[in-house]
């Protein structure tokens, strides 16, 4: 990306209007900037100003349809189509003042490896099983014309997605819900009385459907979320160490499972809560990197190997195994989740700390 690019995406950067395209495009210039020894003629008072919140992941930006010219906008849906296809992705390797590497990835280097797709298992009431696949890859529990009331009899079903497996799902009340790898949501085909409960396991994102006399609830794994109408991501998996519920609009309340500890999360802000306690620390944070697999792609930022390693497993359903390798080594970057498993291992071999063997649908991570 040239100079004149990168300071209308800046501009657009402070503007708050920057297009989920045009911000990819930007963190992954600010990165390959950082690993170069050329200095743009940008001031250095507008890299000092708007740099330095970008390689923080570009926090409160929002969706908006770009106003630039014709030819602007070609070059930017140019670049946008080259960073995902051609893969010239940058990851680092977080030590002293972490060093970046950048690199053209081609197909071939390892044993081929698809990604993950729309596929899941819808459970009904009376325990029979549909599959669920790309043909229909959302599923909507609708009503139409119907209202709630005690003469409707509430039946619970539960979609449950595989390994490299996503669905998305709307529910009775309009409520959209997304499904990550390896996760299921339990579900009235209708909510009847004074709230809307469903249970959670595995990842999902929520965008509910505004009801205040019928607030939601969401059960996961250590945790109760109360809401009325907000987006909103959990990580509830059981392999993980905590659950995150990662607010990106409206408020919520989080409750320990017991409820007897509670707090309110405001737009920015994530909750964890810890494996064998009862208490939740609330902090905040870059909400891209939390939704990034809903929005199709991989963005790690100062993320430990382990936690990486989780992830590939779960979108392209391989096992892991370390061999005298430490699992806390920390790498960043960004990288679309629709590649071949080979692009984002020889990403990460780039580094030089990491090495990798592919045997069938095991993956060993060697020094």
């Amino acid at each position: 990306m040239n100079e004149k690019d990168a300071k209308v995406l800046l501009k657009k950067y402070r503007a708050g209007t920057l297009t989920e395209e045009e911000r990819i495009i930007l963190e992954s210039w600010y990165l390959e900037l950082a690993a170069s020894k050329e200095s743009p003629k940008i001031t250095q008072e507008d890299l000092q100003r708007d740099l330095k919140n970008i390689s923080k992941g570009l926090p409160g930006f929002k969706k908006a349809e770009p106003s630039l010219s014709p030819y602007v906008r070609s070059l930017l849906i140019a670049a946008s189509v080259l960073l995902f296809i051609s893969i010239s992705i940058v990851f680092y390797l977080n030590r002293e003042g972490p060093p970046l590497i950048t690199q053209k990835v081609t197909n071939g280097y390892l044993n081929e490896i698809a990604p993950g797709g729309n596929k899941a298992v819808l459970t009904l009431a009376d325990n029979s099983q549909v599959l669920l696949d790309s043909n229909s890859s959302t599923l909507s529990y609708k009503l139409n014309g119907e209202k709630n009331s005690s003469n409707v009899t509430v039946q619970y079903n539960t979609i449950s997605t595989p390994k490299g497996g996503e669905f998305k799902l709307e529910l009775s009340d309009g409520t959209m819900v997304w499904l990550n790898a390896m996760s299921s949501i339990r579900f009235p085909t209708s909510f009847i009385g004074d709230s809307r409960k469903v249970e959670v396991v595995g990842e999902a994102y929520f965008e509910v459907a505004k009801n205040a006399e019928m607030p939601f609830f969401v059960k996961s794994d250590k945790q109760i979320i109360e809401v009325l109408g907000t987006h909103f991501n959990i990580n509830a998996y059981h392999d993980e160490q905590s659950v995150k519920t990662t607010l990106l609009e409206g408020s919520v309340k989080v409750y320990t499972h017991d409820k007897s500890a509670s707090k309110f999360l405001k737009p920015g802000q994530q909750s964890e809560i810890f494996e064998n306690e009862n208490l939740f620390n609330v902090s905040n944070i870059d909400t891209e990197t939390a939704v990034a697999w809903k929005n199709g792609y991989f963005r790690f930022v100062d993320e430990d190997l382990k936690s990486i390693m989780g992830k590939l497993s779960r979108w392209y359903n391989v096992d892991i195994e370390y061999q005298n390798v430490d699992p806390k080594l920390k790498f960043g970057g960004v990288i679309s989740r629709s590649r071949n498993l080979s692009q984002v291992l020889k990403l990460l071999e780039l580094t030089g700390n990491v090495k990798f063997k592919v045997d069938e649908r095991r993956i060993i991570v060697m020094p």
